[in-house]
């Protein structure tokens, strides 16, 4: 998808992430066979003041999204995690080897979540991932 049809998209559906639906619609309609994800809420300050809006956009929407891309049989998903999944530091600097899930806020927990649902389906050879653990992230699409 061209980033102006994928800005259309989000445009017009502005929650369609969270809509399984919506999901299988848009995946089929433009031949995806390769997801980026990078759609989710990212204010750790606000997933403390309203924790069930990230559960339901960062977690549900990404299950729906990977279960659409189960059912349509796309394997292939670069997934846009975040550093927060690490918690508080153990050492410096963290590296990949560093233990993740000790999230000390529900954003950090959504991210964790996802990573989790994304290594049960890689067990299974559903999906193949890339997964990024970004401490700030700035996408721009030309």
């Amino acid at each position: 998808m061209y980033a102006r049809e994928k800005v259309a998209v989000q445009a017009s559906f502005p929650n369609a992430l969270s809509n399984y639906f919506l999901n299988i619609f848009f995946l089929f309609q433009y031949r995806v066979d390769c997801v980026l994800h990078a759609a989710a809420h990212k204010a750790v300050a606000e997933s403390c003041r309203r924790p069930l809006q990230y559960y339901d956009n960062n977690v549900v929407g990404s299950f729906n999204l990977i279960r659409a891309m189960d059912e349509l049989g796309i394997k292939k998903f670069v997934f846009s995690s975040s550093s927060t999944v690490y918690g508080t530091p153990l050492y410096l600097p963290m590296d990949e080897e560093h233990r993740a899930g000790n999230c000390t806020n529900p954003y950090g927990k959504t991210k964790f979540m996802v990573e989790e649902i994304v290594k049960d389906m890689c067990l299974q050879d559903k999906v193949k991932v890339f997964q990024l653990r970004i401490h700030h992230i700035f996408i721009c699409f030309v």
